[in-house]
């Protein structure tokens, strides 16, 4: 038994290495599977996917307004719509381009979180724990099956991270250092949080190299500078443009979000969808007191593993552990801090949704897998209770989302998301709406779905509004596409009276339960 532990151990990396490589064609397997209707898309992602087609037809970076002229896309970053123009150019269809963007980023951020994690803390367990949360989180296989930037957002801001550790080894690598500092701005490119990547390849760099300030500065700017380059170029150029940064200004004083109810409730919903059994039992124990007990365990381990450190500091296993830890604390803490000032002070509050907290899910991981092997490093006693209650808490969790898990990707694969799902692909309405004659104006009261499928934007139909002013103002003949739903979640229980008496002023050409299609003749 002896001899087959031995050579367990000798060959430890290449089982690791090879369950890593599984683990991500699992990944991949689970998106390509989720997004069989293709990956679900909202108003942002419609965007992207126009932009993408416009660039790729030699328009430009440039988004269709309701006018039918275009508009230079500043309210996202333009990295994702260049990259997706590319197999569009090709001939390629951009939903299934995006498919398999979002498949393959899915893999690469699993093998990058498990590879990091045995890397840097040479615990098979906490390389097991981090891989398997990674691959089955749910909130993670949504992000990555919708036909959004934050695919390539991860692999870049979390690749740059693993590079830059990887640099700051004994022997500092500039090279490695140089591309962090690439990846970083990149992923500023993908996603204006990207910042928050550049701000951690600018600290810890700080932190960590030996010698004077001036010294540890020098070696910073390898990094510093190509991350900070891209931010500023396209910050400026957009600036120059429309005179805000990302399309988004500082709120005025009187106007910032004070009251944190809304945030604190939303924040809460949203993180607890991620730890098993924490709303289940509370009259027992109550949620909240769940949550700082588990806190307070994290803290207990991380405080013995840092005790430990500062006693042996000089391992240099237990120093690279160290700034792979801080990396990602730093990370984890900024991304929130910027979240939730931004929900302050930005024009456009950030959604508390999953989708946007999804940083905080993957780095969260990586932090959890950190703390509970850094008393395995950073001890010449085997201390086993942190690394087996991380590993309980990994099968607990495993065993507590699995039937949540089956029912996303069931209803994923077979139904879709959003304006790509099987719901709207099969519409006749959406087929009507589509074949309209594109030379005559449109408006819709859900212009984002239309120009989804039809890549014509139409204006903005503000049905209470027209009913109680009246048709009469329009100065243009027109299409008028009506979705119900839409009316329902705007209008309640009086959408239905709102669009049957629409349906008295103009001439309705197409009606099914979805809505219905009019035109409007100006007498």
């Amino acid at each position: 038994m002896s001899l087959i532990f031995e050579k367990f151990q000798r060959y430890a990396s290449f089982f690791i290495f090879g369950g890593l490589i599984i683990s991500a064609a699992c990944g991949i397997y689970l998106i390509i599977h989720a997004s069989h209707y293709g990956p679900w898309a909202f108003s942002d992602a419609t965007a992207y996917v126009w932009t993408a087609h416009n660039l790729a037809e030699g328009r430009g970076l440039v988004i269709q307004n309701p006018a039918g002229g275009y508009d230079l896309l500043t309210w996202h970053p333009p990295l994702f719509p260049i990259l997706l123009s590319i197999p569009v150019a090709l001939g390629a269809d951009a939903l299934q381009a995006i498919r398999w963007i979002n498949a393959l980023s899915f893999g690469i951020t699993i093998f990058i979180s498990g590879f990091a994690t045995w890397r840097y803390t040479r615990s098979m367990i906490a390389t097991f724990g981090v891989t398997a949360l990674t691959v089955f989180a749910i909130d993670l296989i949504f992000v990555f099956s919708g036909a959004m930037s934050e695919a390539i957002f991860f692999v870049l801001g979390f690749g740059s991270l693993f590079l830059l550790v990887e640099a700051l080894q004994s022997n500092i690598k500039l090279s490695l250092l140089f591309f962090a500092g690439v990846l970083a701005g990149l992923s500023y490119f993908a996603r204006y949080a990207g910042i928050v990547f550049v701000g951690t390849v600018l600290i810890i760099p700080l932190l960590f190299i030996p010698g004077s300030i001036g010294k540890r500065f020098r070696v910073m700017l390898t990094a510093g500078l190509p991350a900070i380059i891209i931010p500023i170029g396209w910050t400026i150029f957009v600036f120059l443009n429309n005179q805000t940064i990302g399309g988004r200004s500082v709120l005025p004083m009187d106007s910032f979000r004070l009251d944190f109810t809304n945030y604190t409730q939303k924040f809460w919903d949203v993180i607890t969808g991620w730890i098993p059994f924490i709303l289940r039992g509370n009259h027992i124990l109550p949620a909240e007191w769940k949550f700082v007990l588990g806190v307070v365990i994290v803290l207990c381990v991380l405080s013995f593993g840092i005790m430990t450190l500062l006693k042996k500091f000089v391992k240099s296993e237990s120093h690279i552990h160290l700034i792979w830890l801080t990396a990602i604390g730093v990370f984890f803490f900024a991304y929130l801090s910027f979240h939730f000032f931004s929900y302050i002070f930005s024009s456009a509050a950030p959604a508390i949704d999953r989708r946007l907290l999804s940083p905080l899910l993957l780095s969260g991981i990586l932090l959890m897998g950190a703390i509970f092997s850094l008393p395995l490093v950073s001890s010449t006693k085997k201390f086993q209770p942190p690394r087996y209650i991380f590993l309980f808490y990994v099968i607990i969790s495993l065993f507590y989302f699995q039937g949540q898990l089956r029912s996303f990707l069931y209803d994923h694969h077979h139904f879709g998301i959003g304006y790509n799902s099987k719901r709207w692909q099969e519409s006749q309405l959406v087929q009507q709406a589509v074949s309209l004659d594109p030379r005559i104006p449109q408006s819709s009261n859900d212009p984002a779905l239309v120009l989804f499928h039809s890549g014509r934007f139409p204006h903005s139909f503000d049905l209470f509004k027209i009913i109680n002013e009246g048709i009469e103002n329009t100065k243009e003949n027109m299409y008028i596409i009506l979705f119900s739903q839409q009316a329902i979640n705007q209008y309640g229980d009086e959408a239905g009276n709102y669009l049957e008496k629409f349906k008295q002023n103009c001439n309705v050409m197409f009606e099914d339960n979805e809505g219905f299609i009019c035109y409007w003749e100006r007498k």
